[in-house]
């Protein structure tokens, strides 16, 4: 069976569909497995296999109940050994012998289990400790590597074969659907600036408020539910009550800065001129606005990466001025985790445009953590902002093409990102 890969689909919100892995240990195929070959790779199928023959039939289930139990019993012998039908009682009698005289036992006879490798480990509490590297240590003409839970592969098609159904990777790898689930993409948005706007508020609480404000302006008064990481446009104006600051939306009602946070880019850089195309990101409020020199056009709340005091897991992004280098529709990210993490694998992560080595603004499709800490120190984007962005910023990509570098005809826009 040959499968072309297809092309990523520029028209949906992700050009590829993804597929969540759930368990350690499954496994990518290079080729369609037989059905030996599959309970050679992944023993777990043998054994649910096994639990099916065990489901006993209604007869076994009327003979272990004694419907058809006989009038009568065979004793059991000493030492445990059961005599069926009528054996003699001297057969009995040289059986127990046989047993005492040094014989094996089925417990003696019974052959050792092999180690359990990493992903055979039962204990739910235990983190297994695998880098990247060894989950290719089975590779053979048939098995590619093994995943660890939580990778995420970009599936290109969804076909049957030997009674199972199957995910083709955009990678030319099989994997078992049993073993994982499709994810949906988070659907939020940013917002393209308004006219007269002077500051974008994004909502972060899952139980956001309207508010509106009492005739003496002491009282801040719940008139209504704002979705969670709504954008709302701001005059400008705010108002103190208690120990809560409210800022007034372009619609008239008001929002509490407890709930969710505003845009506070910089200023334009040097060199950067008044037509030209630049990104501000404030890793302090996470959100990311767009300018065409000094006018905001576009802004979105963003994850910047996860800062830890301990070094080892520190993921901060960087803070600085870089053009950006290069864009590429799709791209994998892969790596070993932290001290005491699990390696991590994203297949053809979306919409990447890198600034600073392996630095980069791209789609997150996830987690729908936008406005918190998220990630290893790239900028993570909602899909539909990741994809605005990528198509925004210099330089541009031509139809057909998968990546774009930047060059002296053709150079990248400006990424700023500060506290």
């Amino acid at each position: 069976m040959k499968l072309g890969v297809k092309q990523p689909d520029l028209a949906a919100i992700l050009p590829y569909q993804y597929a969540y892995n759930r368990f350690h240990g499954t496994p990518l195929y290079k080729t369609l497995p037989t059905r030996a070959e599959m309970f050679k790779y992944e023993p777990y199928l043998e054994k649910k296999e096994e639990k099916k023959s065990e489901t006993p039939t209604a007869a076994e289930e009327e003979r272990r109940k004694g419907k058809h139990a006989p009038e009568t019993e065979a004793p059991e012998a000493a030492g445990g050994a059961v005599p069926s039908g009528d054996i003699k009682a001297e057969d009995a009698v040289a059986a127990v012998e046989k047993l005492d005289s040094g014989a094996t036992t089925p417990e003696e006879a019974a052959v050792e289990e092999k180690p359990k490798t990493w992903w055979q480990d039962d204990d739910k509490d235990k983190k297994p400790v695998v880098t990247l590297a060894e989950l290719e240590q089975e590779a053979d003409g048939n098995l590619s590597k093994r995943m660890v839970k939580g990778f995420f592969i970009a599936v290109d098609k969804t076909f049957g074969w030997n009674d199972r159904l199957w995910y083709r990777t955009t990678g030319g790898l099989l994997a078992p659907t049993d073993r994982m689930w499709v994810n949906k993409p988070p659907e939020q948005k940013g917002i393209e600036w308004p006219e007269g706007a002077k500051e974008i508020y994004f909502m972060l609480s899952e139980k956001g408020v309207k508010y509106e404000l009492s005739k003496d302006q002491k009282k801040a008064e719940n008139k209504g539910k704002i979705s969670r990481h709504a954008a709302v446009p701001l005059t400008g104006k705010t108002i103190e009550i208690g120990d809560d600051l409210y800022r007034e939306s372009t619609e008239g009602y008001w929002v509490s800065d407890k709930q969710g946070v505003i845009t506070k880019p910089g200023k334009r850089p040097d060199g950067v001129g008044a037509d030209e195309r630049w990104v501000d990101v404030n890793i302090t409020t996470k959100t990311l606005v767009l300018f065409i020199g000094d006018k905001p056009v576009y802004a979105a709340v963003v994850s910047p990466g996860k800062r830890s005091r301990n070094k080892k897991k520190d993921h901060a992004t960087p803070t600085g001025a870089w053009r950006i280098r290069e864009k590429h529709i799709a791209v994998t990210m892969d790596g070993d985790g932290a001290s005491g993490d699990l390696p991590y694998s994203i297949e053809d992560v979306p919409y990447v445009a890198y600034f600073k080595g392996s630095y980069a603004l791209h789609g997150a499709f996830w987690h729908q953590n936008f406005g918190r800490e998220m990630s290893h120190g790239c900028v993570n984007l909602a899909p539909q902002d990741a994809k605005y962005v990528f198509g925004w910023v210099e330089p541009r990509m031509p139809r057909g093409w998968h990546g774009v570098f930047a060059s002296k005809d053709h150079v990248g826009s400006m990424v700023v990102i500060h506290e």
